[in-house]
């Protein structure tokens, strides 16, 4: 008989994609009143795991109980019913709608009169309250004037709409500045409190280790440890995760600090616009540039910013230098620097779109 705490269990969950095997016949218990970490690496499992316990996928073969009674979810509307929620990474948001319309979207299938706004807007100021988070959120604002952190604060909100005894969060804080973060955990925390059990997703290890009760670590499908996070260190799951001690690799040829450096493909000094300003940044043939930072920091608006002033015939003079005076340039030529930040790849880029573009910025071109 399984314990009254554990909220969900899996036994001998399998799942297969054609030849390769997401789940290997994972077993594992989920209590109530604490925060489990699910960790592993890309392609360990952990989605397959989520999507299996949720409604979104079938597993091949094994059960999935909660709280001691086995189920089979159709959908994860079938699973939400029941008390299993997910809080997916990507939010999926209604874009010209309100705060307050995306949080009750759930309940227009199952209502035979619309509701007015302003009732929404009175009911979700109260929901939001109660979690904290109507200091973050404004139930009257529209969803594509928020920035990503607010936007996956609102897909956490509405989760919680349903009163979930068990709740999936995979890679919440993900898009999450510090304050974002410990609001989210304080957050969590009080679920706990209540008695709700909390799967937390996440590569932000050390963040995960502040919260977390327990500590669920996967690798190629099979689960590999289970216990207390002072049973299973950061250090022992991060070896764990990979199957190889945690040290430093040098991957490539090592850099001649002596060797000459070659012509900027591209400078920027004195870079300004919306979210940035005074940026000085060099680019040279060959290199491959990494822009680092939490959700508002400017990364996006810079990448943006720089694509719309650049030209092909500005991008590689090794001379003289262009102002550039207009917004509506090609970005062809800057494209594969910023890929990795391209429009609609990164949260922040949803707002960035929106941004208004001074039609007069000053980067060095060479």
């Amino acid at each position: 008989m399984a314990d009254v705490h554990a909220a969900l269990e899996t036994r001998g969950l399998q799942k297969r994609y054609g030849g390769v095997v997401a789940l290997a016949g994972v077993d594992v218990r989920i209590e109530s009143g604490l925060v489990t970490a699910l960790l592993g690496e890309n392609g360990a499992g952990k989605s397959t795991l989520v999507a299996c316990c949720s409604g979104a996928r079938s597993a091949d073969t094994g059960e999935v109980l909660l709280f001691g009674s086995p189920v089979k979810f159709s959908s994860p509307n079938d699973a939400t019913k029941a008390g299993v929620a997910v809080v997916h990474q990507e939010p999926q948001m209604l874009e010209n709608q309100t705060v307050a319309q995306n949080l009750f979207i759930g309940d227009l299938a199952e209502r035979r009169r619309a509701r007015s706004r302003t009732s929404m807007e009175r009911e979700a100021s109260v929901h939001l309250a109660k979690l904290g988070l109507d200091t973050a959120l404004d139930p009257a604002a529209a969803m594509s004037s928020l920035s990503g952190a607010q936007r996956q604060l609102v897909e956490i909100a509405r989760a919680l709409r349903s009163t979930p005894r068990v709740l999936f969060l995979d890679e919440p804080n993900a898009t999450l500045g510090n304050d974002e973060t410990e609001r989210l955990f304080a957050v969590v925390r009080r679920l706990c409190e209540d008695g709700v059990a909390v799967v937390l997703v996440s590569h932000r290890l050390a963040e995960v280790y502040r919260v977390a009760d327990r500590v669920i670590v996967m690798r190629d499908g099979h689960k590999v440890a289970d216990g207390t996070v002072a049973e299973v260190p950061l250090d022992a799951a991060v070896e764990l995760m990979g199957g190889r001690p945690d040290r430093p690799r040098q991957l490539g040829a090592p850099v001649d600090p002596d060797a000459p450096l070659r012509d900027p493909a591209l400078e920027l000094r004195g870079f300004s616009g919306r979210g940035f300003h005074d940026v000085d940044l060099v680019v040279r043939p060959g290199e491959i540039l990494g822009m680092a930072g939490l959700v508002g920091a400017g990364r996006t608006e810079i990448a943006l910013g720089a694509t719309r002033c650049g030209t092909a015939s500005s991008m590689w003079p090794k001379t003289a230098r262009t102002r550039c005076s207009t917004t509506n340039r090609s970005a062809s030529t800057f494209a594969p620097a910023c890929s990795a930040t391209s429009v609609g790849a990164d949260p922040e880029c949803q707002s960035a779109k929106q941004s208004r573009w001074p039609r007069a910025c000053s980067p060095d071109w060479r």
